[in-house]
């Protein structure tokens, strides 16, 4: 508007064309420069505006997949947030972005995105799971018990959540909690060597020997390398047994 008013002013007093040299060489010059700025204007554009034009959420949504799957956390992020601008509503992209926060050591930003997916899909078992998962990874025992039994309302037998619920009060020497929670687990079906020799442990501070015998060696049914547990049951297994017991956790030492 700026360059037509320019023109306007110089030939106000006709409007056919220049009728001086100055005029002329005043109307090449705001011609050529209004030309430039078209020209620099629809350069920038393609450089900077056209990934926005062309791209849609699903291509967002892949390009932010590949940078995550390349450890590439942080362009991963920047990616699930333009695909979430077409797509709001979506709880999945928002988990998934709170998982590439995660993994860039960028909790605060994580919870927010497990948030913004649970308020949209307030059983979204993952996103409560992993909010629990960044409070016990902080030590906060309280509020990952907290956060993570809230999957237990809809989702009873999540064995992850049973044992992080354990390990909480594991950790705070709760080991009556604790072996509640194992325990589910257990029932589940979950075995691991771990799992086996944390219950072990505990059934054996309660003076459940035999329960805990027998977890022992379930456990290094799983894992034969735990030297521990070969000394363990060569103190409480009795005869030759026993003494097997104590001769292999020897030889491993």
């Amino acid at each position: 508007w700026l360059f037509w008013q320019d023109v306007k002013e110089i030939f106000r007093k006709d409007a056919t064309g220049p009728k001086t040299p100055q005029q002329a060489k005043i109307f090449v010059a705001l011609v050529a420069g209004f030309i430039g700025f078209i020209f620099m204007i629809t350069i920038l554009a393609a450089l900077f505006g056209g990934e926005s034009s062309t791209e849609d959420s699903t291509g967002y949504y892949q390009r932010a997949t590949d940078y995550y799957n390349n450890q590439q956390y942080d362009s991963a992020a920047y990616f699930y947030r333009l695909a979430l601008i077409d797509d709001s509503e979506n709880p999945e992209l928002y988990f998934e972005r709170g998982n590439a926060f995660l993994n860039a050591n960028n909790t605060d930003s994580a919870l927010i995105m497990f948030d913004n997916a649970l308020a949209i899909n307030p059983e979204h078992q993952q996103a409560q799971y992993n909010k629990g998962y960044i409070y016990f990874n902080r030590k906060s025992y309280r509020q990952a018990i907290d956060e993570t039994k809230k999957i237990m309302n809809y989702a009873p037998g999540y064995t992850d959540a049973m044992l992080l619920i354990g390990d909480s009060f594991y950790n705070q020497s709760q080991l009556d909690s604790a072996l509640r929670w194992y325990e589910g687990a257990y029932t589940n079906g979950y075995r691991s060597a771990i799992l086996c020799h944390l219950m072990a442990y505990i059934y054996d501070n309660k003076g459940e020997i035999s329960r805990a015998i027998g977890l022992y060696k379930e456990a290094i049914k799983q894992d034969s390398s735990i030297v521990d547990i070969y000394a363990r049951l060569g103190e409480l297994v009795t005869g030759e047994e026993g003494n097997w017991y104590r001769q292999k956790a020897a030889r491993m030492k």
